[in-house]
């Protein structure tokens, strides 16, 4: 298992870099609407995906595993099927909504198309992890990536224009979409047969996820909506890079859910709950080790990190960058994959449908009173109530209490080696540097000697407050040892 998200993690982390790279580019070259333009392109779309898929692609770790080939196989075609109607669905949301933005004819009949074949081509990424095919999944996310950055920047650099990416995404979106139905037609071309029985157990499992999922995600993205539809798009361009980081805690907590859902659905049906806590805390020292330092030195240095990736323009984005980096820490420690695994589908809907509203009013609110600061602050509402809501049923379904949920005190040593790491980077910033201050060779030299300072203060931290052996149980003896966390 740790050698499959080991390689996921490789990969993700590929594809995550490549969402900065190509922003970092694209700012370069595209005019400021041309990029807010690109960066509507992907809220759509990641909108639909999340949304439109009502969990269908996700319920596939529950199927495939329990299943034999031929049994899961219905499941497999149903899922493509589905897929294919949430396609043309978003494509005709999109191209409504673009029509309504007063978009071009050629950009909403663009976007419109690559919507609906990216929600489609969305199934391919658990296709093969739903088989417990780790390590063919990881290679099919890296074609796709560097076929993404090959495309994309190909375009960009080239023809310089937004036209000329967007079709370069339609290539992408192509390419992924005929993948994925060759891909679903070699899983699925044999087997039992679909029958009404198993579309309406595939829809009763599915659904209830697939809709606290896309309330979840409207939760998550509704300041963005918000901000795209009341300010221009150059001032939406300026506003969604600080989404460019929200990636970081899906990357870990996407590739953990990826390797352990599956083992925690087969510990569920066979009734070990205490198997599940313990590998659901593990997971959550695992993210804890790596999302807090890494959320912690964003906040700490936006304004540098901005202005070094996005130019000095986009700078003024700093304090959306710190409210999103701590929504980001609230959701970091879930027991959402508990809840997943015992069927609380249905609760966490009604969850999240109860703080969207609370968070449309506060982001609202916010947009009003402070501009596209304060549109963020309604994540941070949401985060709070979905994470309490959340806690309180795991702890009523396993009969622990919340004190025992989690390594709490692990967890608060973990951020207090954060924070003193900040004041310690604070301290060296305070000094004197020869290296300037302007200029992008200045700026990496400056983030450059940030990190190296907060890496190591984090480092001895960990060592200082003992939590080398966390480490070891997070990541194993062979990791924690090459990283310097050798313990007995």
């Amino acid at each position: 298992m740790r050698t499959s998200i080991l390689s996921l993690s490789s990969v993700n982390a590929f594809d995550m870099a490549t969402q900065f790279l190509i922003p970092m580019v694209l700012v370069r070259l595209l005019s400021d609407t041309d990029f807010g333009a690109y960066r509507t392109l992907w809220l759509i779309a990641g909108t639909g995906v999340g949304v439109l898929s009502l969990g269908v692609p996700a319920s596939l770790y529950y199927f495939v595993p329990r299943l034999s080939r031929d049994a899961s196989a219905v499941f497999v075609r149903q899922a493509g099927v589905y897929m294919a109607i949430a396609g043309s669905a978003g494509s005709m949301a999109a191209g409504l909504w673009c029509a309504w933005q007063a978009m071009t004819p050629h950009s909403s009949t663009g976007i419109a198309v690559f919507v609906g074949l990216w929600v489609f081509a969305s199934l391919l990424d658990v296709l093969f992890s739903a088989q417990q095919r780790a390590l063919d999944q990881a290679r099919l996310n890296l074609l796709f990536a560097l076929l993404r950055v090959g495309l994309v920047l190909g375009a960009a650099l080239h023809w310089g224009s937004w036209e000329s990416v967007l079709i370069a995404h339609l290539l992408l979106a192509s390419a992924k979409g005929a993948a994925c139905a060759l891909g679903i037609g070699r899983f699925a071309t044999k087997g039992i047969r679909w029958s009404r029985e198993s579309v309406v157990e595939h829809a009763r499992y599915s659904a209830p996820f697939g809709a606290s999922a896309g309330l979840y995600l409207l939760r998550g993205r509704i300041d963005q909506w918000l901000v795209a539809s009341a300010f221009s798009a150059a001032q939406f361009g300026l506003y969604s890079v600080a989404a460019v980081f929200s990636p970081i805690q899906g990357l870990l907590r996407s590739t953990i859910n990826q390797v352990v859902l599956p083992e925690m659905n087969r510990m569920q049906s066979a009734g070990e709950i205490g198997a599940m806590q313990a590998l659901n805390r593990r997971g959550n020292l695992a993210v804890a080790l790596l999302i807090f330092p890494t959320l912690a030195f964003i906040a700490s240095r936006a304004e540098p990190l901005l202005a070094f990736l996005f130019t000095a323009d986009f700078s003024g984005a700093a304090p959306v960058v710190r409210t999103y980096c701590l929504m980001l820490l609230i959701e970091s420690i879930e027991v959402t994959m508990i809840l997943t695994a015992m069927r609380q589908g249905p609760y966490m809907m009604r969850t999240d449908a109860v703080a969207l509203p609370i968070v449309i009013a506060v982001s609202w609110i916010g947009a009003q009173e402070a501009g596209l600061a304060g549109a963020a602050l309604g994540g941070v509402v949401g985060a709070l109530i979905a994470q309490a809501a959340a806690f309180w049923r795991a702890s009523r379904l396993t009969g622990t209490r919340l004190a025992r949920m989690q390594d709490w005190h692990v967890l608060a040593r973990i951020l207090l080696a954060c924070g003193l790491s900040v004041a310690v980077v604070l301290g060296v910033r305070a000094m004197p540097l020869p290296i300037g201050a302007e200029g992008p060779v200045a700026r990496l030299m400056g983030l450059g000697i940030d990190a190296v300072c907060f890496a190591a203060a984090y480092w001895v931290l960990v060592h200082l407050l003992r939590l080398a052996p966390t480490v070891r149980l997070a990541f194993g003896p062979r990791l924690s040892g090459l990283l310097g966390f050798r313990t007995k």
